[in-house]
């Protein structure tokens, strides 16, 4: 984005300190025009928050205009239209944006001051929705989450303050070494399960829940604040790329002298209790599911379905195109070609059902009943089911002469059937196992047209003259990252799998087999540790990282008349943990502890949604560092390696469990005072304080300060 100067309000300080507040328009070019300023030109108000782990304390302004003009044009709908930089002597010492939607002046006198309400520039990342970086949802380092909600924010900050705290251990904090540059996490984590995107707001928010900071805008600077910590600041440029330590001051009120009289002192009552609740963004299952009411429907308002029957029996097919899935679909001939889904939207219904491959249907069988002489259904209303329908075909299409040759072919002539139209979210997987689950309905041919499959329930999938053949099967590809599953191991070679359907009884078929559904076949065992869970099983024995790839390449079954029809229903790939690795299930995680038993209330809860790993299975939420989930990092208030919701609570206990005093004093605006200043008052002996915001007013010089006890 580009600004033009288009206001100017100069005004001096009651100690004839040179400001000025510039009023910038995006995109605009034309000259600048000097506004009269009023009694009190420009304040700030910090928010003020008693509980000093906040994770963002923003500021918020307000210029005061004099005259006759309304200035409707600063009326603004959006939240980056005009923005507003307070200059000391030169140097920025606040800036933002108009606030959008906003607007209200008197309507009485000729002459009046017209008020207008500004936000500081990383309060607008309230309305800026995160944006994943390429096509799928892959990890995202967190030093560049920072980066970027800086950037976003599109304030003319001078640079950034971080505390020294974290690092991997002692010898790296004493090397100065920075361990957030080497944290990332899944951006999944920062959508929901209906893609909805979180702000970056709550991103930053809830970085700062994760490392215990408050993030502050003070005079032209963006400070993370951590109330605990009193050693060095490394304080950055705007791109936090270059880096100087900073050593944390003091200073005394009587010293900076006061701006009035108005003060007041509070008692702040402590907490009986603290929890912090990390909310598990568990993977769950691992395939997206298709949604048929959100999908393309082919054929037109009139022909958008199909129906087939025999004797009194009709199937009703209705078609769509894929959506999550990516499904191929080939020409049904010798050659095979890849049919685009652009040609498939002008096909007629009778060519697209010939089509081979993949492509989403719904389906309703039902009967006709012979009323009065005249066939008629005996249902009112269609009862879907949402399928996926599966063609595959051997050429030459020439019936074999021994029946059992009808399942000798070669697969390698068969094209892949679907897999995913995105990436899937990147994530570790770990301490569980995949299972690979769903049902199929295999059906025969009623000639050799393959038009004339007719997926009737009472029909079979193999007639009596079914020879004794092995179980029809699926082969597919998973891989995660660069290992690849070839049915035994993870590797590290490019691998398939063979997944297996059964009825139940055996393996071999030898018996005729029901037209409904086959499951693919469990290959659970009892020793393997996942109570309950069904289907093809896919023991994860190490750390895989990345992003998960599934592909159906083709299957195998007995071939009538050298083709083979087939409905797979519920395809899905689930996530479960170790039988007894840490919680039961993929519930949030708790922390808890108590604080003061004397006391009443207890402490807000305080959710995290970027958390450390304890044992949680497979999550999104999770850190990862050095390929492996983050449980704990060294950090310099314990000297120890801690879990950061642990560490939250460890400073929560040891700051609430006794009463602290709040000062609220008007004393002088002065330079020298900033987020992490530790203040005193003479008559507050042996205390120290905290800035923790207030107002300012810099026409007069007067800071009402909120102070709260260290």
């Amino acid at each position: 984005m580009s600004y033009g100067l288009i206001y100017t309000i100069p005004f001096a300080s009651v100690e004839n300190v040179s400001y000025v507040i510039e009023i910038e328009k995006e995109n605009y070019a034309g000259e600048s025009a000097e506004l009269t300023p009023a009694d009190t030109p420009f304040s700030v108000d910090i928010d003020d928050e008693e509980f000093v782990y906040t994770p963002l304390r923003f500021s918020t302004a307000t210029i005061r205009i004099a005259g006759s003009d309304y200035l409707q044009s600063l009326f603004s709908t959006s939240y980056r239209e005009y923005r507003v930089t307070l200059k000391r002597s030169g140097e920025i010492v606040w800036c933002g944006f108009i606030k959008p939607e906003l607007y209200t002046q008197d309507y009485v006198y000729k002459t009046f001051v017209l008020e207008i309400e500004c936000i500081s520039a990383m309060s607008v990342l309230e309305f800026i929705d995160y944006k994943k970086a390429g096509e799928g949802m892959d990890f995202v380092n967190l030093w560049d989450l920072l980066k970027k909600c800086i950037s976003e924010s599109n304030g003319q900050y001078n640079g950034v303050y971080i505390p020294h705290v974290y690092a991997i251990d002692e010898a790296s904090y004493n090397a100065n070494s920075n361990p957030i540059e080497g944290m990332s996490i899944s951006e999944q984590d920062f959508f929901d399960e209906d893609d909805k995107a979180m702000t970056l707001k709550e991103v930053l928010e809830n970085l700062c829940k994760f490392f215990n900071w408050t993030c502050v805008d003070w005079r032209g600077d963006l400070y993370f604040v951590d109330i605990d910590h009193t050693g060095d600041y490394h304080y950055y440029d705007i791109t936090l790329t270059t880096k100087t330590n900073v050593s944390q001051n003091e200073k005394n009120v009587q010293q900076v002298g006061f701006s009035g009289s108005d003060h007041t002192l509070d008692i702040l009552p402590g907490y009986n209790k603290v929890t912090v609740k990390d909310s598990n963004y568990s993977v769950g299952e691992v395939f997206p599911q298709e949604d048929t009411d959100k999908l393309t429907r082919l054929g037109d308002k009139i022909t958008y379905a199909r129906e087939y029957v025999v004797d009194n029996k009709v199937s009703r097919k209705i078609y769509f195109l894929p959506g999550v899935y990516k499904m191929y679909h080939y020409e049904n001939g010798t050659v095979q070609n890849e049919v685009s889904e652009e040609t498939i939207k002008n096909m007629s219904l009778d060519d697209v059902e010939l089509l081979l491959g993949a492509i989403p249907i719904k389906r309703c069988n039902y009967e006709m009943e012979n009323i009065g002489g005249t066939w008629q259904p005996n249902i009112t209303s269609y009862s879907y089911e949402d399928l996926i329908q599966l063609r595959i075909t051997k050429y030459p299409a020439v019936k074999p002469v021994e029946p059992a040759s009808r399942y000798d072919y070669d697969l390698k002539d068969t094209k892949p059937l679907l897999t995913f139209a995105a990436n899937l979210p990147s994530t570790v997987y770990k301490d569980g196992a995949f299972a690979i689950q769903g049902s199929v309905q295999m059906v025969k041919a009623m000639s050799s047209n393959i038009s004339d499959y007719t997926p009737i329930d009472e029909m079979y999938s193999f007639g009596d003259e079914l020879p004794s053949i092995s179980a029809p099967y699926f082969v597919c590809e998973l891989s995660v990252g660069n290992k690849y599953w070839n049915g035994t191991q993870f590797t590290d070679i490019y691998s398939t799998f063979n997944v297996l359907l059964t009825d139940g009884k055996d393996e071999t078929f030898s018996s005729p087999v029901s037209g409904g559904f086959l499951n693919i076949k469990s290959t659970k065992t009892l020793a393997m540790p996942y109570d309950g869970l069904e289907g093809y099983v896919i023991p994860i024995g190490e750390t895989l990282i990345g992003q998960l790839r599934f592909i159906i390449k083709g299957f195998k079954a007995y071939m009538l008349n050298g083709s083979m029809n087939c409905f797979l229903k519920d395809l899905k790939c689930v996530y479960q943990k170790v039988d007894g690795y840490g919680e039961d299930d993929n519930t949030d995680r708790t922390y808890e502890n108590v604080v003061n038993e004397d006391y009443i209330n207890e402490a807000d809860d305080i959710e995290f949604k970027v958390t450390s790993y304890n044992d949680d299975g497979a999550c999104y939420s999770k850190v990862i560092m050095n390929n492996e989930y983050l449980s704990t990092i060294w950090n310099k208030l314990t000297e120890t390696e801690k879990r950061p919701e642990e560490l939250l609570i460890t400073r929560i206990v040891n700051r609430y469990k006794s009463p602290k005093i709040k000062l609220t004093q008007v004393i002088k605006e002065s330079i020298d005072i900033v987020p992490f200043t530790s203040m005193s008052d003479n008559y507050q002996v042996n205390k120290r304080f905290i800035n923790a915001g207030g107002t300012i007013d810099y026409k007069m010089n007067r800071f009402n300060c909120i102070m709260i006890e260290l």
